[in-house]
């Protein structure tokens, strides 16, 4: 509110008073205010959070959103996967409505699609043999190898015996449970999942 007359606009100054006075009362309050200053403390996280995500479903540029998440204010590292999902569903809408002109490019994205699914085997291939070696190495430097094997093996033992428990016994019995199927044909099925999850660590 200029003098005189009325303008369209946030009331910065006012807000940022107003929140002054309001937090020296509620610091006066002591205890009794505590409650109150938490609760503005998790609407603030909760609503950076949510203006966060809509930031991101409206990515500036594709090729950046493919290695940085922008939160409020700064970059950090990570792929923006809500503007590119998004993109990705508005700009295959927009191919289906093409009809016939659209195919092309759809056909483009398939092909390039199953080239990078080729690659990525390829890679699945090759990385055990590295990591061996990058293992190797680091297992050469090492002085008590004898010590450093014995924990590796239990730990190893640990980890698959919890795997298999978890996933031969209680992922199984649950799916008999609730669908009377047999579950180790449903298993055979996710082989080809399994390896790929195993070959990558994810």
């Amino acid at each position: 509110i200029p003098i005189g007359t009325e303008i369209e606009g946030m009331n910065i100054l006012g807000l940022v008073l107003f929140a002054l006075v309001l937090g020296v009362a509620l610091k006066k309050l002591g205890s009794e205010g505590e409650e109150l200053i938490r609760f503005f403390n998790a609407f603030n996280e909760a609503t950076m959070v949510l203006v966060s995500w809509i930031i991101n479903l409206f990515p500036s540029n594709l090729v950046v959103a493919a290695f940085r998440t922008i939160p409020i204010g700064t970059e950090i590292e990570g792929m923006n996967i809500l503007g590119l999902v998004l993109f990705a569903l508005v700009l295959g809408v927009a191919l289906k409505k093409l009809g016939s002109e659209g195919e092309e490019l759809i056909r483009f994205f398939n092909a390039f699609n199953e080239a990078t699914m080729v690659l990525v085997s390829w890679i699945m291939w090759y990385v055990p043999v590295g990591i061996m070696f990058l293992v190797g190495s680091k297992i050469v430097e090492m002085k008590d190898i004898i010590m450093l094997v014995t924990s590796l093996g239990k730990y190893i033992f640990t980890s698959i015996l919890g795997h298999f428990i978890h996933g031969g016994i209680v992922l199984p019995l649950i799916y008999f449970v609730f669908t009377r199927k047999n579950p180790f044909r449903f298993l055979l099925g996710l082989l080809t999942p399994f390896a790929t999850a195993f070959a990558t660590c994810s």
